[in-house]
């Protein structure tokens, strides 16, 4: 999948997403454990927001993001997805929880943007 340059232009669209999952993850509420493998099926399809936004409905604010910065971050998850894929529980040590696979992408990104 080719990716544009809308997240580029639009970093903070990555850490609104990193703090969000991090809310997640810091909340009482069970649905914050995603399973890990289903997780990468969703990513690898390009539809990490979709799955979110199933997953957690209005927990997480996507009308702050157009269009175009949520297909950018379907297709940049997936893009990680098909390079780390199964090795991502080496690279990162994650391997039980995915809201954790989906925040090392999301580093993963910012560090693409301001490190190439």
């Amino acid at each position: 999948m080719k990716v544009n340059d809308t997240v580029a232009k639009r970093p903070s669209a990555v850490t609104v997403l990193l703090f969000s999952l991090n809310s997640l993850l810091d909340s009482e509420d069970q649905r914050d454990i995603l399973d890990f493998d289903e997780t990468r099926r969703e990513i690898s399809n390009g539809n990490t927001v979709g799955f979110l936004q199933r997953k957690f409905g209005d927990l997480i604010d996507w009308s702050i993001h157009s269009t175009e910065i949520i297909d950018d971050l379907n297709k940049r998850m997936a893009n990680l997805e098909r390079i780390f894929g199964v090795d991502m529980r080496a690279k990162a040590g994650i391997e039980n929880n995915g809201l954790c696979l989906l925040m090392a992408y999301g580093i993963e990104i910012l560090q693409d943007l301001f490190f190439k």
